[in-house]
């Protein structure tokens, strides 16, 4: 990987997203991975009375899994210690709730 290799020759802090992404969406199978873009039911959004099926882009409560798992990640890596403080360790959100989560919301 190229930008692995770059970030450690230039002493770069680097999380491979796609990795723990993957394993995230692994976890959680290919109906709820799904529920994490944006999927809009007709007739709910104004600017969407068709719905909208959009693979590519995360729904609000994904943005904040999402995140979790950066600001976990984050912790666990001794390059980031300064940032430790700053990270609401309560506030991080663990893959099995994520999965009830998403079992119980409708698309």
């Amino acid at each position: 990987m190229q930008q692995l290799y770059f970030a450690k020759n230039y002493g770069i802090i680097h999380i491979n997203m796609y990795r723990h992404t993957y394993q995230l969406y692994g976890y959680l199978k290919d109906s709820l991975s799904r529920k994490m873009f944006m999927h809009l039911l007709p007739n709910t959004y104004e600017n969407y009375p068709d719905g909208l099926t959009d693979n590519k882009h995360l729904n609000g409560y994904s943005a904040k899994v999402i995140a979790s798992l950066v600001a976990k990640h984050l912790l666990q890596s001794r390059q980031t210690k300064s940032l430790h403080p700053y990270i609401l360790k309560d506030k991080l959100l663990r893959k099995i709730d994520v999965k009830r989560t998403l079992n119980a919301k409708r698309l």
